[in-house]
C-alpha cells in the first residue's frame, strides 16, 4: 500500500523567486516605506499589494502564520479604500494558506468570496484564478467531477484570455485528477501539455511541479527508473528555489518509489525528511500522508505496533481535514494490520469504511460525471469554434454583398459623372482658349518679378556677407575656432560680429526675431547698433553693451508707443587676451564652456533685446571666468536644438544638444566644425529646415 502526493498549482501568478531572504526584506522595506506616506488610494493600494506578494513568499516557505498576517493586513488596507481587486486577492491567498493547514472547507469558502469579488468588477484573470483553486479544494474533497467541472471553467477562461500560465496550471491540475481516477493516459496527456507550456514561458516552478506528477503515474505504472529520473530532476530544482512544499512532496514521492523497490531504508529515510518538513510548516494534508506511508512502511516489514500508531495518526488527521482519498488508503492499512493480528471485528470495520470512501470516491455516477464534464467542454469548445467560423462566413458573405451593391452604384456614378464631365470640358475648353492668352502674359509677368524679387534678396545676401566678420579676422582673433552658419532661406535673422579692441575682442552671437528678409533687416539694425556702441563710444563691458543695445532697439524700433515684439537674443563676450579673462552677459542665451569633457553653462539673464511695452528691463547681468587652456567655448542660436529630425520626426533638443557638445570637445575645433555640421544634416535628412542656424566653437 502506498499513495503518492501530487503537486497542485494553486499559486497561479505567484511570484517565481521562492524563500529568498532579500526579497522579503525588500517587501518589508517598502511596507515600512509606504505606510509613513500620506494616505493616498495609490499608496494605500500599493501597501495591498505588497502584503500580497509577502502573503505569497511566506507561504513559499512554509511560514503559514507569517502568510495568513500578511494576506490580512492585505484585506483590511483593501477594505479601507474600497479597493475590491484587492480584497478578492487577499481571500484568494488566504484560501491558499489554510488550504495547505488542511482546512479545506475554510480555503473553499474564501475561494468562493473572491470570483464573487472578481465577477462584480469583470476581472477575467481573477476568476479564472479562482476556479482553478476551488477546483483544487473539491479534488482534495474526493469529489473529482466537481473538480474537473472547475478545472474546466478555469481553462475555458485561460484560452480566451490566451492567458498560457492559467492554461498550463489548469492542464496539470486536470492531469492531477484524472489520475486520482486512475486513467494513467489522460493525466500523462495533460501533465505532458502543462510541461510544454512551462517549458516555453521559461516558468521553472511549473516545469518542478510538472515533471513531479509525471514522474508520480510513471512510478504507478510501475516503470520506476524513469519516475526516479523525473522526481530527482523536479527535487533539485525545488531545493534550488528553497520551496519546501514542493521539496517535502517530492522526497515523499521519492520514497513511494523505494518502497515499490522494496528498498525500505530509502523509503523510510526520505519519507521521514518528508513528515519532518510538513510537520514545520503546519501543512495538514502533506503530514497526514507522510505518516501514512510511514506507517504503511512499517506495516509491510510487520513492525505491527508502530505501523498502527503512524496510520491512526495519519487517520485521525485525513478525518480532520475531510480528505477522502486519505480516509480510504489508511482504513484499509488498518484493516490489513488489524487482519494480521487477528483482530477481526476491527479489522472488518476498517475494511468497511474503506469501501465506503472509496466508493464515494469511484462510483459509478462519479464517472459519469467526470467524462460528461470533459464532453461538455469539448462540445463547447467545438461549438464555439463553429459559431466563430459561421460568424465568419456570414460576414464575408455580408460584405461581399456590400461590395456588389457599391460597385453597381460606382457604375451609374461614374457614368453620370463621365457625361456631366464631358459637358463641363467642353465649356471649359472653350473659355480656356480666350484665357490662355491671359495667363501667358500673366506668368510672364510673375515670372520677371519673382526673378526681380530673388536677384534682389541674392543681392541682399552678399550685402550681409559682406558684413559678417571674415574667417581672416575670425583667425586673427583665435587661431583655433569654427563657424557653422546655415541660414533657413537666403539671408539669415542670425549673425555674428566682432570687433578687436586693443588687446581685447568683444565676440557676438545673435538670434534676431523672425528668419528670411525680416530676420535680414533686424540682423542689419542690430549690426549697426553694435559698432556703434563699441566701435563708436568705445563701450567694451558685456552687460552694459545689451544695455544701450536695448535702449538702441526700443528706440529704432519705436517700441516706446507701439505693441510691437521684435528685438534679438543674444551672447557677448569680452575676451581679454592679456589676462586670459572672459567676460559675459547674455540676453535669453547662455554661453557653453567644455573643459576636459565636463560642459558648464553660463547662464544669461532670461529676457530679451526689445520690448512690446517699450519699457527698458532691468540692467544686464555679467560674468567672467578665467579661460584654462584647451578649454572650448560654444556661442549658438536655437536653430539647431530645434531642428525635428530623426526616425520621429523630434526635435533635436536642448539636452542631446549638450551632450553633443560636450563629446567633441576633446577635438580640434576644424573637426568639432566637421562633427556638428554631419550630425546635423544626418538629423535632418529630408525634413525642411524650420529655423537659421548659427553655432560658433572657439578652443582656447
Amino acid at each position: 500500500m502506498k499513495r503518492a502526493a501530487t503537486f497542485f498549482s494553486c499559486f497561479i501568478l505567484s511570484l517565481r523567486l521562492f524563500g529568498q531572504n532579500p526579497m522579503i526584506d525588500s517587501l518589508l522595506h517598502r511596507v515600512e516605506f509606504l505606510s509613513k506616506q500620506t494616505e493616498t488610494f495609490s499608496s494605500d493600494t500599493d501597501q495591498v499589494n505588497t502584503h500580497i506578494l509577502l502573503c505569497l513568499q511566506f507561504k513559499n516557505m512554509g511560514e503559514y502564520d507569517k502568510a495568513k498576517e500578511h494576506a490580512n493586513h492585505a484585506w483590511s488596507l483593501a477594505n479601507k479604500v474600497d479597493y475590491k481587486k484587492g480584497i478578492a486577492e487577499a481571500y484568494l491567498r488566504t484560501g491558499n494558506v489554510v488550504d495547505l493547514q488542511g482546512d479545506h472547507l475554510k480555503a473553499l469558502e474564501n475561494y468562493f468570496k473572491a470570483q464573487k469579488l472578481y465577477e462584480e468588477i469583470g476581472y477575467k484573470t481573477g476568476i479564472g484564478k479562482a476556479f482553478a483553486n476551488i477546483g483544487i479544494v473539491y479534488q482534495l474533497l474526493g469529489d473529482y467531477p466537481k473538480a474537473l467541472e472547475y478545472h474546466l471553467k478555469g481553462l475555458k477562461i485561460g484560452e480566451e484570455l490566451n492567458f498560457k500560465l492559467l492554461i498550463a496550471n489548469t492542464c496539470g491540475n486536470i492531469g492531477i485528477t484524472y489520475y486520482n481516477q486512475k486513467d494513467f493516459e489522460n493525466s500523462l496527456k495533460y501533465n505532458f501539455k502543462a510541461l510544454h507550456m512551462a517549458e516555453e514561458m521559461g516558468d521553472k516552478i511549473g516545469i518542478a511541479r510538472n515533471i513531479t506528477n509525471i514522474g508520480i503515474v510513471y512510478s504507478d505504472q510501475k516503470n520506476y527508473s524513469q519516475a526516479l529520473e523525473y522526481d530527482f530532476k523536479a527535487l533539485k530544482m525545488a531545493e534550488e528555489s528553497g520551496y519546501k512544499q514542493a521539496i517535502a512532496t517530492l522526497l515523499g514521492n521519492i520514497g513511494t518509489v523505494y518502497d515499490s523497490q522494496g528498498d525500505f531504508p530509502k523509503a523510510l529515510d526520505h519519507h521521514s525528511k518528508e513528515l519532518k518538513i510538513m510537520q514545520e510548516m503546519g501543512d495538514k494534508t502533506g503530514t497526514a500522508l507522510a505518516l501514512g506511508n510511514i506507517g504503511a512502511l512499517y506495516l509491510k516489514h510487520h513492525d505491527l505496533t508502530i505501523a498502527e500508531e503512524y496510520l491512526q495518526k495519519a487517520l485521525s488527521l485525513s478525518i480532520d481535514i475531510h480528505d477522502l482519498a486519505g480516509q480510504q488508503q489508511w482504513h484499509q492499512g488498518l484493516s490489513d494490520l488489524y487482519k494480521i493480528e487477528n483482530e477481526w471485528k476491527k479489522s472488518m470495520e476498517h475494511y468497511r469504511q474503506s469501501v465506503l470512501a472509496r466508493d464515494s470516491l469511484f462510483n459509478e455516477g462519479n464517472t459519469k460525471k467526470t467524462v460528461q464534464a470533459q464532453m461538455n467542454y469539448e462540445f463547447d469548445k467545438k461549438q464555439a469554434a463553429e459559431k466563430l467560423e459561421q460568424e465568419k462566413r456570414d460576414a464575408i458573405a455580408k460584405e461581399e454583398k456590400r461590395r456588389q451593391q457599391l460597385f453597381l452604384w460606382l457604375v451609374g456614378a461614374v457614368a453620370a459623372a463621365i457625361a456631366a464631365i464631358a459637358l463641363i470640358i467642353f465649356r471649359s475648353w472653350r473659355i480656356t482658349r480666350k484665357q490662355k492668352l491671359v495667363i501667358e502674359d500673366q506668368k510672364l509677368i510673375v515670372e520677371q518679378k519673382n526673378k526681380h524679387i530673388t536677384d534682389s534678396i541674392n543681392y541682399a545676401k552678399r550685402i550681409q556677407d559682406a558684413i559678417l566678420p571674415s574667417v581672416e579676422d575670425m583667425k586673427k582673433c583665435f587661431p583655433e575656432n569654427f563657424v557653422l552658419f546655415q541660414p533657413r532661406e537666403i539671408v539669415s535673422g542670425d549673425f555674428y560680429w566682432l570687433s578687436r579692441q586693443n588687446n581685447k575682442t568683444v565676440l557676438a552671437v545673435a538670434d534676431c526675431t523672425g528668419h528670411g528678409v525680416p530676420g535680414a533687416f533686424m540682423s542689419m539694425i542690430g549690426n549697426t547698433l553694435l559698432n556703434e556702441i563699441v566701435n563708436e563710444q568705445k563701450i567694451v563691458q558685456p552687460a552694459e553693451i545689451l544695455n544701450h543695445l536695448h535702449e538702441g532697439i526700443v528706440h529704432a524700433l519705436h517700441q516706446e508707443s507701439r505693441s510691437q515684439d521684435d528685438g534679438m537674443d543674444i551672447t557677448l563676450c569680452l575676451f581679454d587676451h592679456h589676462t586670459n579673462k572672459l567676460s559675459f552677459a547674455g540676453a535669453n542665451h547662455s554661453l557653453f564652456v567644455a573643459h576636459e569633457g565636463i560642459l558648464s553653462i553660463l547662464e544669461g539673464d532670461y529676457f530679451s533685446i526689445g520690448s512690446v511695452f517699450g519699457k527698458k528691463k532691468d540692467s544686464f547681468t555679467q560674468k567672467e571666468i578665467t579661460l584654462q587652456k584647451n578649454t572650448t567655448l560654444f556661442l549658438s542660436s536655437d536653430g539647431y536644438a530645434d531642428q525635428p529630425g530623426g526616425d520621429k520626426g523630434k526635435k533635436f533638443m536642448t539636452k542631446r544638444f549638450q551632450e553633443l557638445l560636450s563629446s567633441v570637445s576633446s577635438h580640434t575645433a576644424t573637426e568639432q566644425g566637421q562633427i556638428l555640421r554631419k550630425t546635423f544634416e544626418d538629423w535632418k535628412g529630408k525634413k525642411q529646415q524650420v529655423d537659421d542656424v548659427l553655432l560658433i566653437g572657439i578652443k582656447i
